[in-house]
């Protein structure tokens, strides 16, 4: 009797289970806001409505969405609304203040456990809404600004220009080049350099420069990959000065020797306690000499030099902008380091992963780097929810921009994450 009872058990704890199981790998998750997102008053009512799309699944028990609020005023808040599938599922705040909202949101099932997307991340949606952010200012900027960059100038101009070009291969349209380019600060600036086939026949080109995001360089610089374009001259330049085509030995050797007090590089606040000391300073000078470099090319057409880059690649992309006015076209996405002091000096919402406000940072700043910004600005992703570079401090650098300009925002995008059908709200000056 006993084993029957306890088979009858685990047949009725099966069923159930299978009840309320869903394939989180077959699902979207999103939510919308009931106007576009940023242009909200202050008190206003935001009303968020979450979208769940079973992609044909039955939906045999309500799931609960566990939501989050954060926002720019301070206030936080924490609730739950029940989705059946029918009913709309929404949740309402507002904000005090100009400035943004960090609505996050969780789905669990009615046994309890979160819906997963895979086996290790649960279904969540990252986003928010904003009030009059085209108001937004923060931490004034330094008095010396410009005085501090024409003297890191001068640093580097009393470097001479030598170059170490080393030709690793020849592709059916392109050279492909490591190069080592002497420089002020700790380390040379290098990088991959590919120049079309047809410069050896006088023909002239644009040049497009690509800047790294965050991250120590690994053993994919023991190899360098890549054939070029015919079409236009490249340069991908490592925000470090490594070396390209050492064994794994000397990278991670490399990795530990930036690391400053036993933390990750450009993270130590006694070090960014002094403009010239941070780690962003040689990498400012390299990404300077770099231009420096390509407009010395033969190959160049001498007029198109594109900047681009994601996260710690979109911030170098602004400073390319900011101190160098040959820059023809800066394309930075997710920018990072907007606004150092938005938390500290006004209590708005803080990144996960960004330096600590130090002072010195300020001269760093992209927000500050825009206002020297005089070519065309496109800015083609940025996240609501993306809090690594949050949305304030993006949206302020914009504000900043006093050139043509472009941004797109993205409802429910985290830095390195992009929801399924994910709204976009598009905006040119």
């Amino acid at each position: 009797m006993k084993s029957i009872l306890k088979i009858s058990l685990a047949l009725v704890m099966l069923l159930a289970t299978s009840l309320f199981a869903l394939d989180g790998t077959k699902i979207a998750f999103n939510a919308k806001t009931d106007k576009h997102p940023l242009k909200y008053e202050i008190n206003e009512p935001m009303v968020f409505t979450f979208s769940i799309d079973l992609k044909g699944q039955e939906l045999d028990a309500p799931l609960t969405i566990e939501w989050t609020r954060t926002g720019d005023d301070g206030v936080e808040e924490q609730g739950t609304v029940a989705y059946d599938g029918k009913t709309p599922a929404t949740m309402t705040t507002k904000l005090g203040c100009n400035g943004f909202v960090r609505l996050y949101a969780k789905l669990k099932q009615a046994d309890g456990k979160y819906l997963k997307s895979n086996d290790w991340r649960d279904w969540f949606f990252d986003g928010g809404a904003a009030v009059h952010p085209e108001l937004l200012t923060s931490t004034p900027e330094p008095e010396d600004f410009d005085e501090f960059w024409a003297k890191q100038k001068a640093r580097l101009d009393k470097v001479p220009m030598v170059v170490d070009l080393k030709e690793i291969r020849r592709s059916d349209v392109a050279m492909v080049y490591v190069v080592r380019i002497l420089c002020a600060g700790p380390r040379p600036a290098t990088g991959v350099l590919t120049i079309p086939l047809g410069a050896e026949e006088g023909n002239k080109y644009p040049i497009h420069l690509a800047v790294h995001g965050y991250g120590p360089p690994g053993e994919s610089y023991g190899k360098v990959l890549g054939r070029g374009t015919g079409d236009f001259i490249s340069f991908s330049l490592n925000a470090h000065g490594v070396e390209y085509l050492r064994d794994k030995t000397y990278y991670d050797a490399f990795n530990a020797s930036i690391k400053e007090n036993g933390t990750k590089y450009a993270f130590d606040k006694e070090v960014n306690g002094d403009p010239e000391t941070t780690y962003f300073n040689g990498m400012a000078l390299r990404l300077m000499r770099t231009m420096q470099y390509l407009k010395t090319l033969e190959a160049w057409n001498g007029k198109d030099l594109i900047v681009s880059g994601q996260s710690q690649g979109g911030l170098q992309t602004i400073w390319a902008a900011a101190l160098d006015h040959d820059v023809s076209l800066a394309e930075a996405e997710i920018p990072w380091c907007c606004d150092f002091g938005g938390y500290a000096n006004y209590n708005r919402l803080n990144s996960n992963f960004r330096p600590e406000y130090t002072r010195a940072l300020d001269y760093y700043d992209c927000m500050n780097m825009a206002k020297r910004v005089k070519c065309p600005v496109v800015i083609p992703r940025a996240g609501l929810g993306d809090y690594a570079c949050p949305p304030s401090g993006v949206a302020i650098m914009y504000n900043n921009l006093k050139c043509k300009k472009s941004i797109v925002w993205y409802q429910g995008s985290e830095h390195s994450y992009i929801p399924e059908n994910c709204e976009t709200f598009s905006q040119e000056d």
